[in-house]
């Protein structure tokens, strides 16, 4: 791998910091930078190993990116169930006005009947 990013950095012109693992787990900073004595001639590459040590940085980089993952999980939930409780907050007002109508038109339907009944009851009498 660093031999790659070595051929990278000598095609582009670039010098990188890179971070690099060690056998053991650990992580250190690998620096390339390029060497010319005159401005147009490369004349090669310098690869300095940095000893310092990242590796609580990737540890704390790696807990990071899981609790992202963890706090994204969260939201895609909440957002879904917040999306349900519209949902049925929708339903809910249009089932208060499908039976405040129905209140309203039994409400008068029972009004005519005690209307009429008192009426059949005058005419009785």
């Amino acid at each position: 791998m660093v031999a790659e990013d070595t051929r990278e950095a000598l095609r582009t012109l670039a010098s990188e910091t890179l971070q690099v693992a060690a056998r053991d787990g650990r992580w250190s900073d690998a620096h390339h930078s390029l060497t010319s004595p005159r401005a147009i001639h490369i004349d090669g590459a310098v690869i300095a190993l940095v000893d310092i040590e990242i590796t609580e940085h990737k540890l704390a980089d790696v807990a990071l990116r899981e609790a992202r993952a963890a706090l994204q999980g969260h939201f895609t939930d909440q957002t879904a169930q917040l999306y349900t409780a519209k949902a049925l907050q929708t339903a809910l007002r249009k089932t208060q006005a499908v039976l405040r109508q129905r209140f309203f038109t039994q409400t008068a339907e029972l009004e005519q009947s005690r209307l009429d009944i008192k009426k059949q009851e005058r005419t009785r009498r």
